[in-house]
């Protein structure tokens, strides 16, 4: 994985063939999810269920089920780390509009926009951009995703500094990894990782892979401002992760084992992040957490979460 991190050309198709061409401009974060691969993955449904009960009510709410009646979500997040913050989803998936219609806020208007149908409540919208995708979320993004599938508007596509994180997403050795993720830190990010001392706030961008198959492999790049930051940034890293490994929670829960996989390394102005499990240690970890879990049931709130 770290040998697959140099550059790689990210091809322009047409705006029908290229979902990330459909994503309005403006974005701070994009993804590209495979969940046809992720389905086929045995970890994938244990995860879900290790997810908060709040996290697992949003799902629930959607409609439809994320994991088996979608092929691949593409996603944009707009102004990230401020009160503004939303996302907009786009969805490989035959199921009809309808069936979202109850989780939009409020009553769900019928709106016609420059032909095509949207279902519009008081929070979010959703229409088909093509025959193929859909599209979720706020109702301004909703509508300029569906111009920009008639050729109108800018779209991530011209955004040059995501779109340099993009580029370099990791690649795989066969196929392609299930998810793909690329970050712009803009200085409203950078102002919460001073606030809560994090480390990144040297980064310029963020780009990340995560393939599956026997376990799991995660590879990133990120770009420092230069060589002496991104060699203070893995110096940082290596020493929280150790700092982390000696705390009495991660010996009481061998977390050591999950840790030392971790590696970080400083190229030029670039740090490089390689991380990977077998299944076996996958699997272990996941039975783990299910049993840290079903130990800590509590009785449900009687206030709504």
């Amino acid at each position: 994985m770290l040998a697959a991190c140099g550059h790689t050309e990210t091809p322009t198709r047409p705006v029908g063939e290229d979902p990330v061409a459909l994503l309005p401009s403006g974005a701070d974060v994009i993804i590209d999810v495979d969940v046809d691969q992720l389905r086929g993955w045995a970890a994938t449904k244990r995860f879900l269920g290790l997810l908060p009960p709040a996290a697992r009510q949003r799902i629930d709410a959607l409609g439809f089920d994320p994991l088996d009646d979608v092929d691949a979500v593409w996603a944009a997040v707009y102004d990230l780390g401020r009160p503004t913050q939303r996302t907009l989803l786009l969805l490989k998936t035959e199921i009809e509009l309808d069936r979202l219609g109850k989780d939009l806020g409020g009553e769900p208007q019928t709106i016609d926009h420059r032909g095509s149908k949207l279902l519009e409540g008081t929070d979010r919208s959703v229409a088909r951009v093509t025959g193929k995708i859909l599209a979720l979320g706020p109702r301004a993004e909703v509508r300029r995703a569906l111009d920009l599938a008639r050729g109108d508007g800018e779209s991530a596509r011209g955004e040059k500094m995501l779109m340099a994180a993009w580029g370099r997403c990791p690649t795989a050795k066969v196929g392609r990894p299930a998810v793909l993720m690329a970050v712009a830190v803009r200085e409203m990010v950078k102002e919460e990782l001073r606030r809560q001392d994090l480390p990144g706030v040297d980064t310029e961008w963020f780009a990340l892979s995560f393939a599956v198959g026997d376990g799991f492999d995660v590879g990133a790049v990120a770009a420092a401002r230069g060589p002496a930051e991104a060699k203070l940034m893995v110096q940082t890293g290596q020493r929280r992760k150790e700092d982390f490994s000696r705390t009495r929670a991660a010996k009481l829960l061998g977390l050591r084992t999950y840790l030392d996989p971790l590696l970080l390394v400083a190229r030029d102005n670039e740090v490089h992040l390689v991380y990977r499990l077998p299944g076996t240690t996958v699997d272990r970890m996941l039975s783990r957490l299910e049993s840290l879990m079903a130990s800590s049931v509590s009785p449900p709130a009687t206030t709504k979460p």
